[in-house]
């Protein structure tokens, strides 16, 4: 019986405050009616998916129960501003010629394309800048600032300035892994980012493996062919080895001389690199209030991050050995990746040939500044 006690006595003291009693339970009911209400005024379809979806029911519940804002910021303010030593790589030209398309003056039906991209409802830079407010002033004038910024290769300090937004990836986070950083910079720099990310795709190659973020359905594509190997290897009865891996805080992580020596070896042009690093340099973000440096990770919710992530991938890519694969049908080349974004597998005809190809992939991840979830 004693013993019962201290275990009922021990659960309560361990519990949330808000289930401790009825009057908790019917704060928090009036809380979560207030908050849906203010949603709904403020967006009717965001308030109809969270009601549909369920997660209305975390609404108004402490969410810092478990975690202090404190160490919120501590961890990722941390982890943006945690300088990596980046090992030695390679010096060998990945593109010929230099991609000059890549620094032609902004015309204007690339910047109404990219204009027309952008969500007028999402969330402000922390200049508190909208969509609307940006269009209030003549498109010609922004076109005219963003080739002064292109032909200088010269981010103003003033814009290097962010606001990050945690966003939750389980339903009750009791750590601070378990948020997702979006970082926001002013509607202004992602217009113009926007332009240089299209740009990128069309213009700066990208190794086959990498099927994210491109103007097609990779995903789909990558089921087929991995369908395609699962097939081949029963009906030929051969056996097939491969690995699944998944990137660690995979953009959060990158370090910034990685993205200067990617952009060069892939010959993008000097002052496009000039501007896109300058970006970084004496960059800051704001967590929950607090504001500290970023010395690493490309920011998630910039429309260059993407692109800039798959450029600094390819160079992991092109480490492995390509004849260390699984040949599909008459095809001259083997298929020894398939990926999408942060999740990577690695595919051989033999266990020593994937120990091999994972040996030189996790090299060129390190010198990145990257590394592979355990």
């Amino acid at each position: 019986m004693l013993l019962k006690n201290e275990r009922e006595a021990d659960q309560e003291r361990n519990a949330p405050q808000y289930n401790n009693n009825r009057g908790g339970r019917r704060a928090r009911r009036r809380q979560v009616y207030r908050d849906l209400q203010k949603l709904y005024n403020k967006d009717r379809t965001k308030c109809a998916k969270m009601v549909l979806e369920g997660r209305w029911q975390h609404m108004g519940a402490p969410e810092q129960q478990a975690i202090l804002k404190e160490q919120l910021q501590e961890f990722w303010l941390n982890l943006f501003a945690r300088l990596l030593d980046e090992a030695a790589r390679p010096r060998r030209m990945l593109v010929e010629n230099h991609l000059w398309q890549l620094h032609l003056p902004v015309q204007l039906e690339e910047f109404r394309k990219a204009v027309a991209m952008c969500n007028g409802s999402s969330v402000p830079g922390p200049d508190g800048w909208m969509l609307k407010d940006f269009k209030m002033f003549p498109e010609q004038f922004w076109v005219d600032l963003f080739n002064i910024w292109l032909y200088i290769g010269y981010l103003p300090k003033v814009f290097r300035k962010a606001r990050t937004v945690l966003l939750p990836k389980v339903d009750r986070p009791d750590q601070p892994g378990q948020y997702r950083p979006i970082t926001i910079s002013s509607i202004i720099v992602r217009v113009l980012h926007k332009i240089l990310a299209a740009r990128c795709v069309n213009w700066v190659p990208l190794h086959v493996a990498q099927r994210a973020f491109l103007p097609t359905d990779g995903l789909a594509q990558n089921v087929m062919l991995w369908d395609a190997i699962i097939s081949e290897s029963k009906t030929k009865i051969k056996p097939l080895y491969t690995i699944f891996l998944d990137v660690k805080k995979a953009y959060d992580s990158v370090n910034h001389p990685s993205v200067r020596k990617a952009l060069q070896l892939h010959n993008v042009p000097p002052l496009v690199i000039n501007y896109i690093m300058s970006t970084y340099v004496g960059a800051t973000t704001e967590v929950m209030g607090r504001e500290g440096k970023v010395c690493r990770g490309v920011k998630q919710g910039n429309p260059l991050s993407c692109i800039l992530f798959n450029i600094v991938m390819n160079d992991a890519f092109l480490a492995l050995n390509e004849q260390i694969g699984w040949p599909i049908a008459e095809a001259e080349s083997k298929v020894f990746a398939l990926a999408f974004a942060v999740d990577v597998e690695l595919v051989a005809e033999s266990e020593q040939g994937l120990h091999a190809q994972l040996q030189h992939f996790l090299r060129q991840l390190e010198a990145s500044g990257l590394e592979i979830k355990s």
